[in-house]
C-alpha cells in the first residue's frame, strides 16, 4: 500500500496490526476517529488511525492481561510511501470499506514480519 498505520506487540506472542492502502480508506478509519475532517492525506490522518489501532490493541492487551497472558504495545508506526508487508508466517489481509472507500487491515501473527 502507499500509506500504512501499524503497531506490533509482544511478548508471550508477537502481534502485528496494521491498516494500509491507498490512503482514503485510512483517511476515513481516521477521520471516524478523530471526530474531525482532513484536508488531505497527511501525518495527522496516518496518526489518528494509529491512535485507532492503539486504543483497539490496549483493550486487547487488557483482555489478555486478565488472563495471565502478557503482551507489551510497541510505539505505532506509520509509512507515507509506497510499501510492501512480508510475513514469513501467518499474515491475513482482510479488505474493508468504510463510507465507501476501501483500505486493508494486515494482522501478523507469530510470525517474522518485515515493511520495505
Amino acid at each position: 500500500g502507499h500509506y500504512i498505520s501499524s503497531q506490533e506487540l509482544e511478548g508471550e506472542f508477537k502481534l502485528f496490526t496494521g491498516f494500509s492502502g491507498d490512503g482514503t480508506g485510512i483517511k476515513m478509519v481516521a477521520e471516524a476517529y478523530a471526530g474531525e475532517l482532513f484536508d488531505r492525506i497527511d501525518e495527522d490522518v496516518l496518526d489518528a488511525a494509529c491512535e485507532f489501532l492503539n486504543c483497539n490493541n490496549g483493550l486487547y492487551a487488557t483482555k489478555l492481561s486478565q488472563e495471565d497472558i502478557e503482551l507489551d504495545m510497541l510505539p505505532p508506526m506509520m509509512y507515507d510511501k509506497t510499501t510492501t508487508i512480508h510475513s514469513e508466517g501467518s499474515m491475513f489481509r482482510i479488505p474493508f470499506y468504510v463510507s465507501g472507500k476501501s483500505l486493508d487491515m494486515i494482522i501478523c501473527v507469530e510470525s517474522k514480519w518485515m515493511i520495505s
